[in-house]
């Protein structure tokens, strides 16, 4: 554990990571972990609310103040971050979330829509990349149709190199594919689009008159995957 030969004190490389739980997080008891050497403190975000977290956190800037001891805190959740803002207001419990092309299915325990987190259970065991897709079977999302990155990259990209076609994805009713032609404007003529229908939305919006065949003007196919049972996928 020790530095190297030489003259002065010697300081440990190895840290002391010690997490505070509700039988060491008073000021008495921090104070004895800090004396014993403990290096940094770990808050456990898989307990607790944010109150009895901060509660804690006052506790330990207590006792280093008594002490004069100062050290590292650092919080350890067991959590998944989500782009969409409403996932909390659109589950329910017993709703599935299917990730990363449906290898990882999570069971929805509670939801807080008040502080927007959604508690699950994972049903299996695989690994999570970064950027994995993220779909909810049986729930319509409030999302737009194009991105300002989707704008951006059809506008400053796709129109200027003179592209064939644009597919897109998650394409749920036929306003989806009227708000691409305003963008495009005179370039709609000229570039047909395909709609990927990948939830149940789309498909049960597929064969509904006016939706997809009278507002696309290229190929529309059904690219169900994951999302729905095979059942319903045979419909499309």
């Amino acid at each position: 554990m020790g530095g190297g030969g030489g003259g002065g004190e010697r300081r440990p490389k190895t840290k002391i990571v010690c997490t505070l739980g509700p039988a060491s997080r008073s000021v008495e008891m921090v104070e004895k972990l800090l004396k014993a050497g403990m290096n940094i403190a770990r808050f456990n975000f898989s307990h607790g609310t944010h109150a009895y977290h901060r509660e804690t956190l006052d506790n330990l800037r207590t006792a280093m103040d008594n002490t004069g001891i100062a050290l590292c805190c650092y919080c350890d959740e067991n959590m998944i971050c989500m782009s969409y803002k409403k996932l909390a207001e659109d589950l329910n419990p017993v709703s599935v979330i299917l990730s990363s092309d449906g290898t990882i299915t999570l069971t929805v325990l509670a939801c807080d829509k008040e502080l927007g987190l959604v508690r699950c259970c994972c049903e299996n065991s695989a690994v999570l990349g970064e950027r994995k897709d993220v779909n909810l079977p049986g729930v319509i999302v409030d999302l737009p149709t194009l991105t300002e990155k989707d704008k951006e990259d059809i506008l400053q990209w796709g129109v200027p190199n003179k592209i064939d076609m644009i597919a897109l994805s998650f394409v749920c009713k036929g306003s989806d594919l009227v708000e691409v032609r305003k963008l495009l404007g005179k370039h709609a003529k000229t570039i047909l689009l395909m709609s990927k229908v990948e939830n149940q939305e789309g498909v049960a919006n597929f064969n509904t008159k006016g939706q997809y065949t009278r507002k696309a003007s290229g190929d529309c196919y059904s690219d169900v995957g994951v999302h729905d049972q095979i059942s319903k996928a045979y419909l499309s």
